[in-house]
């Protein structure tokens, strides 16, 4: 059942088209994407959790892309109709590049590394607050288990003091790091 239903709101096509996307999900990677141990479970999986990425091939990767969209808790980011739907299906399909590589399933974090505020100006330690968050941003890319967003993604957040939710949400991540940099004489401390 898709979130809205589950939520007892109304529902549309696209309710559908988030049960078709489970149904992809359960065909490339033989699993649920919102298992749980029992109905309860379940039931908060499909309104909280995002389920595993899939990859593989580059087709695999694209058929991932159409799911994930399919599988928004928000019913008005999922495609608008089955023939949209199918319009990307097709594309990722006649660009298949048949390397027989298996899909795998896997959990992800999505993350955003925001520039660093700077709490005591001081010209030397400037330079720091966009590159430690792009150092940081860089060196968390290389592991598997995060998808970190680029850092001019990032760079649109250094306003004031950040609205995390707000960001996040925009951003379309799980989580957000971000810190502060204060110099004092020759010593810079960082907060992360």
């Amino acid at each position: 059942m898709a979130p809205e239903q589950l939520a007892g709101q109304a529902a549309d096509a696209r309710a559908d088209l988030f049960a078709m996307g489970v149904i992809l999900y359960e065909m490339i990677t033989g699993k649920s994407p919102f298992a749980g141990a029992g109905m309860v479970d379940t039931v908060h999986a499909i309104l909280n959790d995002r389920p595993p990425i899939v990859t593989g091939s580059p087709t695999v990767d694209a058929v991932d892309r159409i799911i994930q969209r399919d599988l928004e808790k928000q019913s008005s980011p999922r495609y608008q109709s089955a023939r949209e739907m199918d319009d990307d299906v097709s594309r990722a399909m006649a660009s298949s590049d048949l390397s027989g590589e298996l899909p795998v399933a896997r959990a992800v974090t999505r993350l955003i590394v925001l520039p660093f505020r700077v709490l005591r100006s001081n010209p030397d330690t400037e330079f720091l607050a966009f590159g430690l968050a792009d150092a940081i941003a860089s060196s968390l890319s290389g592991l598997e288990s995060l998808v970190v967003r680029s850092s001019l993604a990032a760079a649109g957040c250094t306003d004031g003091v950040p609205d995390l939710r707000r960001i996040a949400k925009e951003a379309d991540v799980d989580a957000v790091l971000t810190g502060t940099l204060m110099s004092a004489g020759k010593q810079v401390r960082v907060n992360a």
